[in-house]
């Protein structure tokens, strides 16, 4: 685990959201860091914004391609989008 991704997960697990979703922010404008896109699909996922959520884990899918938390959410987001409207998403 690198220093990144222990510092986002410390920022997770004590529920600082604010200072984690500007934490991603701004190492996604200064490098493509794939922690903070994972980091950012999961917490739009957890507020149901699945659209936001999908974009940053299909971006660390194609960075990561063996993410497999990455690879289950966007399952499950498309999933949901097959049930409830076909036309928020096309594959």
């Amino acid at each position: 685990m690198t220093d990144i991704e222990k510092k986002l997960n410390k920022l997770k697990e004590d529920n600082h959201t604010e200072e984690l979703i500007n934490e991603c922010n701004r190492l996604i404008n200064q490098e493509d860091n794939s922690y903070a896109h994972f980091y950012l699909g999961e917490y739009y996922y957890s507020i149901s914004d699945n659209s936001k959520a999908l974009s940053h884990l299909l971006q660390v899918k194609e960075d990561n391609p063996l993410h497999n938390k990455a690879i289950v959410m966007q399952e499950m987001i498309k999933s949901v989008f097959n049930f409830f409207n076909k036309d928020l998403y096309n594959p």
